[in-house]
């Protein structure tokens, strides 16, 4: 497959102006479709300091263990307008989550993210869960005001609500003469409580390989190629193609997963054999990444179908034949698309002006939010250490995956803050028994095995050894004041989310608890008191945090042997 072009291409070439139409040709050799796929950018339009592993030093992005700025829209532009001119026919799709994972979003509210992609030319976006966050009427509007493109989600009804009149199904894309099929799939489960019916969306849930069956039944006789765009994660990707008979393709998102290959899967798994008589074909699966790092360049071969049977396949009868799949890389190596960059400039100006580049402290080291043993992070003990003095209860209880960023080495910012704690979340205090957090933390023991022994929890005020082998997981939990285990029939008082509160994440548990009461309190906002409160050290006059020191292994995890 041919990868795009050094740097350099005219920049007229950005926004894609459509080639003249190519006839479809269904008695030519093979033809070659070009699907650019980006996913999960969580508002990260700027580049970023970020010191990289190896995952991502092999992958191009920049040599281990430098600190190097990586990432922004403007410099995806440059890709996309390369891979563009290279190929004949192509079109750009995402897989949601466009928003809500850096300052940009809680200062501009999504405005910034949907003009860059409308200018960007995407074709069709998936809905994904944190494009919701604002809340069903003002993504409506937003959409309405500044995306020209659609939001795709064949799985939530078409109910007559606010949102479900800024969605659609799927759509047919003119990839330069060949006519590619694109259906949306939003994620079910995310965000919270989209299964009841009163749900604060207004969203119908339809079961999703059945809504998909019903758009690929309807628009297989007139597209090429069939895509399925997904905010499901891996896991739900592979059963849709299970369920499901007829697509080609699925671009992936949700999870964050970068795969540096295609995956090829088959559909028409038995139940769906048995029920329509279908039988198994090849689809392409590709997750590209996330947070604006990569640009996924996925190049299909499509040749006339051999099958006769499968005439009605499509107008030209083609197949997919072959797909190659690359990450490309959004180094520093990339130059910045000037269209792009004055488009996104007077934002950076605006959030320069609010102070958030203004340097707050000083990492001695990369603060990461996972640990490499799967145990506490020295970023989940800081957030926890100070929400939990702060609002001076006993406990305090994150989800790790709340926390969404690590803080680079080096002078830190508050929009580096901020996409540590992005999320408009007030802080809540449950009282809670001895007898319910053991029970809580048993259930969380048996969350970790299932994710490879990561804890799913940060804590502050307690030492947690998980032990983690399966079914059978289970946790010990000890007072940090004394060392004991908690008293099954006493009441402690414990601070975490009001998202985790309600439920949210798989916390169920939490909802049972017996007392609770909100806290006027930000935790962004707390956590920048506490930093405040922080001495200097040797190599800079700010408040300084060292990694090392942060860590206390307050949560052990045994692994199986």
């Amino acid at each position: 497959m041919a990868r795009w072009a050094r740097i350099g291409a005219l920049a007229s070439l950005l926004l894609a102006c459509e080639a003249p139409r190519a006839a479809r040709v269904a008695d030519a050799e093979s033809l070659r479709l070009v699907l650019i796929h980006t996913a999960d950018l969580h508002s990260h339009l700027f580049p970023e300091r970020q010191l990289l592993g190896s995952f991502d030093a092999a992958r191009g992005l920049g040599p281990q263990g430098e600190l190097v700025e990586v990432g922004g829209v403007a410099r995806m532009a440059r890709i996309i307008s390369e891979i563009r001119a290279g190929a004949r026919h192509s079109a750009y799709l995402d897989s949601g989550d466009l928003v809500e994972g850096t300052a940009v979003f809680s200062e501009f509210g999504g405005e910034a993210e949907l003009r860059a992609f409308s200018a960007l030319g995407v074709s069709a976006a998936a809905l994904g869960n944190h494009d919701l966050s604002a809340g069903a009427e003002a993504f409506a509007r937003l959409h309405r005001q500044f995306a020209d493109f659609p939001v795709l989600a064949s799985n939530f009804a078409d109910n007559g609500s606010e949102l479900s009149s800024s969605l659609k199904k799927s759509i047919v894309v003119d990839a330069q003469g060949l006519r590619v099929g694109v259906i949306g799939v939003a994620n079910p489960s995310s965000p919270t409580g989209l299964s009841r019916s009163d749900n604060a969306f207004g969203i119908e849930l339809l079961p999703s390989e059945s809504a998909v069956q019903s758009e690929i039944d309807r628009l297989r006789p007139e597209v090429d190629v069939l895509v399925a765009l997904s905010h499901l994660g891996l896991e739900g990707d592979q059963r849709l193609i299970a369920g499901t008979t007829g697509l080609d393709v699925v671009l992936g998102g949700h999870q964050h997963l970068a795969l540096d290959e295609a995956r090829r899967t088959t559909d028409c798994g038995a139940e769906l054999a048995a029920e329509r008589g279908c039988r198994p074909r090849t689809v392409f699966l590709v997750h590209s990444g996330a947070l604006g790092r990569y640009v996924g360049e996925l190049d299909l071969e499509l040749v006339p179908t051999p099958d006769a049977a499968h005439a009605s396949a499509g107008p030209s009868a083609l197949v997919v034949a072959a797909a190659e799949h690359a990450l490309i890389p959004v180094s520093a190596e990339v130059t910045e698309e000037p269209a792009i960059f004055e488009l996104l400039e007077p934002y950076r100006v605006r959030l320069n002006a609010a102070g958030f580049y203004t340097p707050l402290a000083f990492a001695l080291g990369k603060v990461e939010r996972y640990a490499v043993n799967g145990g506490d992070s020295a970023l989940g003990n800081f957030v926890a250490d100070a929400i939990r003095v702060r609002s001076g209860v006993d406990f305090a209880l994150l989800n790790s995956t709340g926390i969404r960023a690590d803080l680079p080495p080096g002078e830190l910012t508050r929009a580096a803050f901020a996409a540590v704690l992005p999320f408009e979340d007030g802080l809540t205090v449950l009282t809670l028994s001895g007898a319910q957090l053991r029970a809580l933390f048993n259930e969380q023991a048996r969350v970790a095995s299932a994710r490879d022994c990561q804890t799913p929890v940060q804590v502050s005020g307690l030492r947690l050894s998980f032990r983690c082998s399966g079914t059978t997981s289970s946790a010990t939990a000890r007072r940090t004041v004394d060392g004991q285990e908690l008293t099954a029939d006493e009441g402690y008082t414990l601070v975490t989310s009001e998202y985790l509160a309600d439920g949210g994440s798989g916390f169920e548990l939490l909802t049972r608890a017996s007392a609770r009461r909100a806290l006027e309190l930000d935790p962004l906002d707390v956590v920048l008191d506490a930093l405040a409160t922080m001495p200097s050290c040797a190599v800079s006059t700010l408040p300084c945090l060292d990694p090392s020191a942060l860590r206390d292994h307050r949560i052990a995890v045994q692994r199986p042997p």
